[in-house]
């Protein structure tokens, strides 16, 4: 039996079997089904040598066919195979089609130190960011994308620290917010929020964000344990984002890096009111040394790359994916 995964589904074929007036499709969540099994196994009838399963995504199933006679007699189950469907992202943004050089359609002043560039030895594009130390740790490097508004979102990319790189005190890193974004150590309103990540000390990670309990202006630093960046690889990072409900301390976030939950935080309350402008609608890119003094800045100009940004809708922890 062929698997293709296609948009609408995954569509099975296989050899058409002389005699059969009609194919029986079983599919299960479980390995090793047992056809007699009714509690984990489905089936379906099929005139052709092919069906098409509009199976749920993101899981995986397993499936067999069996060929049935004009006489009712049904034939020994083919070999089991396995499809799992992708789940579509709500949003992606790689840097495949996008022109080298200064990076297009940004909205801050300082972001002209982020550009496509192409590896040599892959021939991919990313999106390079360079820090150049200024009095308050570096420019902010910043730009928005706008998302479907959602109370609950995983968002995905891929970092690399360049050979070099100085993690001084401590800078900023993209993560998820809603029509206004909380930032910058500046009062907050209800409907006001973010999460993002920032990298500490000697290459350590933390979540950062702004919710409506704060103990002073800026944001609360949670600092991921046993885990430590180190330069010159990649690393795929998963920010899960699920938002409270109305008043109350409910919301969960946490990080994941290549799969393995590094950090997490329940019982926050992100926002103070449930409302369209509360909900999360932003990729907000947000790179910088910082801070708000000089002892954050980097020894030297440094620069990290970005590629492979994903959004999905609710809960979806992404592995490294290959370079």
């Amino acid at each position: 039996m062929q698997v293709e995964i296609l948009d609408e589904g995954i569509f099975y074929s296989w050899s058409p079997v002389d005699d059969a007036i009609e194919y029986a499709f079983y599919y299960s969540t479980e390995p090793d089904m047992t056809l007699s099994d009714v509690s984990s196994v489905q089936s379906l009838r099929s005139q052709n040598a092919s069906i098409l399963f509009d199976g749920d995504e993101d899981k995986v199933y397993y499936s067999v066919i069996t060929a049935i006679a004009r006489d009712g007699l049904e034939s020994e189950p083919s070999n089991q195979v396995q499809a799992f469907r992708r789940a579509k992202p709500v949003f992606s943004l790689d840097f495949e089609d996008e022109p080298l050089g200064q990076y297009k359609l940004l909205s801050h002043k300082d972001t002209e130190s982020l550009e496509v560039r192409q590896d040599a030895a892959t021939n991919t594009r990313y999106l390079s960011a360079t820090y150049v130390p200024s009095e308050i740790g570096s420019p902010r490097l910043v730009f928005s994308r706008k998302i479907p508004p959602s109370d609950e979102y995983t968002l995905s990319y891929q970092l690399l620290f360049e050979d070099g790189f100085d993690f001084a005190k401590g800078g900023k890193l993209p993560g998820l917010a809603p029509h206004f974004p909380s930032a910058g150590c500046e009062m907050r309103d209800p409907a006001s929020w973010s999460v993002r990540l920032m990298w500490m000390q000697n290459g350590r990670v933390s979540l950062y964000y702004y919710d409506q309990q704060p103990v002073d202006n800026c944001g609360t630093t949670v600092v991921g344990q046993n885990f430590w960046f180190t330069t010159g690889r990649w690393y795929d990072l998963s920010i899960y984002v699920k938002l409270n409900t109305d008043g109350q301390e409910n919301g969960e976030i946490a990080l994941y890096v290549d799969g393995a939950k590094i950090v997490s935080r329940n019982n926050v309350q992100l926002r103070g009111i449930d409302n369209d402008d509360s909900k999360i609608q932003q990729l907000l890119f947000s790179t910088f040394f910082g801070g708000s003094s000089p002892e954050w800045s980097p020894s030297a100009i440094v620069s990290s790359r970005f590629d492979q940004f994903e959004v999905h809708q609710g809960f979806r922890v992404r592995a490294l994916m290959d370079r």
